[in-house]
């Protein structure tokens, strides 16, 4: 006779053994592959033996953090990858969900038209690597609040109570094209929080809008944090440019390139930033943004309004229609949220920008007074255009003070070249906006020098001089 615990445990095996596969708990994989060629969507996926066929069916699992979907390289696949947190759960900065190719080259997404290619909302830990995603050259169906909205490469939304994100969007070795934004990140209220952004050797070009954008709600709520992109190539986006950074604390652009952007009447430039703090542009080339028959656009480098304690330093500017560095608090209604403080340009080169007529270095007080605007050791030379190469232009319609507080221009060389004009300070520009310490050139042509009422021309580099630093 069999012993009572034994004879249990046999009799509880075989129940196990006759319940039925679809009652059975689904253990998730950790990888899932898709090939178009030799997958069928009927199969497993958990092997690159057995993998489904179609984005539709990556899009019906319930996954876990942790998981990773990988898409045959050299393959173009049809659709949308969109995950929400009903169908992607418990993702946290150490399991997320990863998106990546397989086998030899890079797979690509083709979104559908007017579709996104990845999009996700409330989904932490997004890392997207060694994809392209590739648009039908739509254009911006909508628009929102001034901007233009519509299809996006890879998109990452938070909103509402879930949408804390502390682990936002890694994307690696990523292209985007032919959408109205390339990349987008958005805090959609004022409850949602996205922090953790890595953008790393990605190119985003040809899209309607911007290549990279990352906004919120603005007014100063800075919903988007800890922003990091470098060796990034952005070109050929065209009303909000390459790379824009709204809504941001704490951002960093780095060793990366912007060319042939806002080709289009928008506001757009090269690289630029809008109410934001602690925001880093450095070691960046912008060029070609804008055109010559375009105004007030296509600037190389722009630090917008309610940008403070910022830095645009080793960054090269050069054959832009528009500024070649902007600090602007210009065209401000709410100035409690968008008053600029701490704002530093330093060791910078501006070639040939302002083709348009606009100026190659130019601070716009705007509707708000600006505070610690410090302008040094920075080349700034221009033939381009017949706007000046350099110009202040002071708060109006301030609220309060109507004029700068410390803006310092020391330590620069300016050279205007075939009779540019030179120097160009705003009567309104106040009492408290100082030269010292600058080189001042004119070649090909004379100095040519306008401060508030006073003008002067001179060939006399001497004159020049003391005219432009006498206060």
């Amino acid at each position: 006779m069999l012993p009572l615990a034994l004879l249990a445990a046999i009799v509880i095996a075989g129940a196990i053994l006759i319940i039925p596969r679809s009652h059975r708990p689904q253990a998730l994989a950790a990888n899932y592959y898709v090939d178009t060629v030799r997958g069928n969507d009927s199969s497993a996926g958990t092997s690159p033996d057995r993998p489904w066929r179609t984005l539709a069916r990556v899009g019906r699992p319930e996954y876990r953090g942790g998981v990773t979907i990988r898409l045959r390289g050299g393959q173009r696949f049809s659709g949308t990858l969109q995950f929400t947190r009903s169908n992607l759960k418990g993702t946290t900065r150490t399991a997320g969900l990863t998106i990546t190719s397989y086998g030899r080259g890079r797979a690509s997404i083709a979104a559908p038209p007017g579709g996104d290619g990845i999009a996700a909302s409330n989904v932490a830990g997004i890392r997207i690597a060694n994809i392209d995603v590739v648009g039908r050259r739509d254009g911006c169906a909508r628009v929102v609040g001034g901007y233009r909205t519509g299809s996006a490469g890879i998109r990452l939304e938070a909103r509402g109570v879930h949408g804390t994100l502390d682990e936002g969007l890694t994307l690696a070795g990523v292209g985007v094209s032919g959408f109205c934004n390339g990349i987008v990140v958005a805090s959609d209220d004022d409850a949602s929080r996205i922090s953790h952004v890595r953008v790393t050797n990605v190119e985003s070009h040809d899209n309607a809008n911007a290549g990279l954008w990352t906004y919120d709600q603005a007014n100063g709520r800075h919903s988007i944090r800890d922003v990091t992109v470098s060796r990034m190539r952005a070109y050929r986006n065209q009303r909000l440019g390459g790379i824009a950074l709204f809504g941001v604390e704490g951002g960093t652009v780095e060793r990366s390139v912007a060319f042939d952007n806002a080709g289009l009447a928008g506001g757009g430039a090269g690289m630029w930033a809008f109410d934001s703090r602690r925001i880093l542009f450095r070691h960046n080339e912008s060029y070609r943004n804008g055109r010559a028959t375009l105004m007030d656009d296509g600037d190389g480098f722009d630090l917008d309004r309610g940008v403070s304690d910022s830095v645009l330093e080793d960054n090269y500017s050069h054959d832009n229609g528009g500024v070649g560095f902007l600090i602007c608090s210009c065209n401000g209604d709410e100035p409690a949220f968008y008053r600029m403080r701490h704002v530093t340009v330093r060791s910078n080169v501006s070639r040939n920008d302002g083709s348009s007529g606009q100026a190659s270095l130019f601070v716009d007080g705007g509707q708000e007074p600006m505070a610690g605007v410090t302008i040094a050791s920075n080349r700034i030379e221009s033939s381009a255009g017949d706007g000046p190469l350099i110009y202040v232009l002071g708060c109006y319609n301030c609220a309060d003070s109507g004029v700068y507080t410390s803006a310092s221009f020391r330590g620069n060389t300016f050279i205007s070249r075939g009779g540019k004009q030179l120097l160009d300070v705003d009567p309104q520009s106040g009492t408290d906006v100082t030269f010292r310490g600058n080189r001042w050139q004119a070649i090909g042509g004379p100095f040519r020098l306008r401060w508030g009422p006073r003008r002067l021309v001179t060939r006399d580099a001497r004159r020049a001089t003391a005219f432009a630093e006498r206060r």
